[in-house]
């Protein structure tokens, strides 16, 4: 099941969130939307810098060779 936490979940325009996959079932492939228009990120564990104010939907999928 895709599962992620973020820090920082508030804060200012140009906030840096750290996302960390928390994902079980040994997944070997990411794909996370931001929410803010960007493209998306396949890395485990992604930085993303939010520049404009708001609130943001972000949705991961994940995959395993299963």
């Amino acid at each position: 099941m895709a599962e992620f936490s973020a820090t920082p979940l508030t804060g200012d325009e140009s906030l840096s969130v750290q996302f960390t996959d928390e994902s079980t079932h040994n997944p070997d492939t990411w794909d996370r939307d931001f929410g803010d228009g960007t493209t998306h990120d396949t890395t485990q564990n992604p930085l993303h810098i939010y520049t404009e104010e708001g609130s943001y939907d972000v949705v991961l999928t994940v995959t395993n060779s299963t």
